[in-house]
C-alpha cells in the first residue's frame, strides 16, 4: 500500500503550474476614503488542492505529529524559521518531510506568500517526490 499516494498524486499537476500571483491593488491612492488593500497571493487551483490534501492527510495520519511540527523540525536539527527545508531531503524520513510540508503551508500565516516562495524554488515538489521515494523504498 502507498501511504502517501493521496499527496504524491498531486506531483503533476505542482510541476507544470503557476502556483499563483501577487494582487496589489492599484485602483486606491490610501486617502481614507478609498484604503489601500495590502498585497496578498491568490494561489492557483493545484496549490489549494495540496493545502487541502496535506491536512486531510495529517487528519488521517496523526502519526506524523504534524501538530508538533515546529518540535518535529528541532528535533531533526531544521531551526530556521524561515527556511523550513534542509539541503538534502534525499535520505529524510517520513515525519521530517511531512513536518516541511506543514511548516511550509503554516508559514503562510506569518508571511504573505511564503508558501508561493516554497513552491517556486521545488521545495514542496522536492518533499512529496520524497515522500514517494519512501513509499516506493517500502513497498520493494
Amino acid at each position: 500500500m502507498n501511504t502517501f499516494s493521496e499527496l504524491t498524486a498531486l506531483i503533476p499537476s505542482l510541476k507544470n503550474d503557476s502556483y499563483g500571483e501577487w494582487i496589489v491593488d492599484k485602483k486606491n491612492d490610501g486617502s481614507p476614503g478609498h484604503p489601500k488593500q495590502m498585497p496578498y497571493v491568490r494561489y492557483t487551483a493545484a496549490v489549494d488542492r495540496f493545502i487541502e490534501t496535506l491536512f486531510r492527510f495529517c487528519d488521517a495520519h496523526p502519526e506524523y505529529e504534524h501538530t508538533h511540527y515546529l518540535e518535529t523540525l528541532e528535533q531533526y536539527g531544521v531551526l530556521s524559521a524561515n527556511d523550513p527545508k534542509p539541503a538534502d531531503i534525499s535520505r529524510a524520513d517520513a515525519k521530517l518531510v511531512i513536518a516541511l510540508l506543514v511548516r511550509s503551508v503554516r508559514a503562510e500565516r506569518f508571511c504573505d506568500g511564503a508558501l508561493l516562495g516554497f513552491c517556486k524554488d521545488g521545495t514542496v515538489v522536492r518533499c512529496l517526490e520524497r515522500l514517494a521515494s519512501i513509499d516506493r523504498e517500502t513497498n520493494a
